[in-house]
């Protein structure tokens, strides 16, 4: 999304995700059920390979390898993501308070 705003903002923000959410509004949802918000985990299930051809082709392209692009260096990709809570999905672990 920093990278290509406009390209991948219009694809992003489509009629057909009724919601988004972030950390913040995640755990204010779960504070307002009764919740407490005892584990955050960040998972990204893209490789690196996609936010090349991103940035080439301008729409996603889904798991497409790209030689050399291999395994480790997808690992990386995703444990930067995830590190910098930047992934493609955010999962809490809540307990009732």
């Amino acid at each position: 999304m920093d990278l290509l705003p406009d390209d991948f903002q219009a694809f992003f923000y489509r009629a057909q995700h009724r919601w988004y959410f972030d950390l913040s509004s995640l755990t204010r949802c779960a504070a307002a059920a009764g919740f407490a918000v005892i584990e955050t985990r960040y998972v990204h299930r893209y490789g690196i390979a996609n936010a090349m051809l991103w940035l080439r082709n301008r729409r996603p392209m889904g798991r497409v390898r790209v030689a050399p692009l291999d395994a480790h260096l997808d690992g990386l990709w995703r444990s930067w993501l995830e590190a910098n809570g930047r992934p493609d999905n955010l999962y809490l672990v809540l307990q009732a308070s």
